[in-house]
């Protein structure tokens, strides 16, 4: 899978992003900046299975958009099988 870059902050909004973790696992979350959400990945803070693993490549990043949708977006998203998250890039 292809590294994706980090888009830009846009006030208000939300990025659902999936992350492909070095045991080969992916990681679904959701932020308003996805710079700074990896950064804290990175650091160990920002979510338990990243913490273990630290390491991880951002491979799909999907927005911006309102709360209520990126809720449902990654809701959906985190029930798809690996299969479909290899294609989403």
């Amino acid at each position: 899978m292809k590294r994706v870059e980090c888009p830009e902050p846009v006030e208000g909004l939300y990025w659902i992003y999936i992350l492909l973790m070095r045991n080969g696992m992916f990681y679904v979350g959701q932020t308003q900046n996805v710079a700074s959400r990896m950064q804290r990945h990175s650091d160990g803070t920002g979510s338990r299975q990243a913490m273990q693993l630290k390491e991880f490549v951002l491979v799909c990043v999907e927005g911006p958009m309102e709360a209520d949708i990126v809720t449902k977006r990654e809701r959906q998203l985190k029930k798809w099988t690996r299969a479909k998250k290899l294609r989403a890039d």
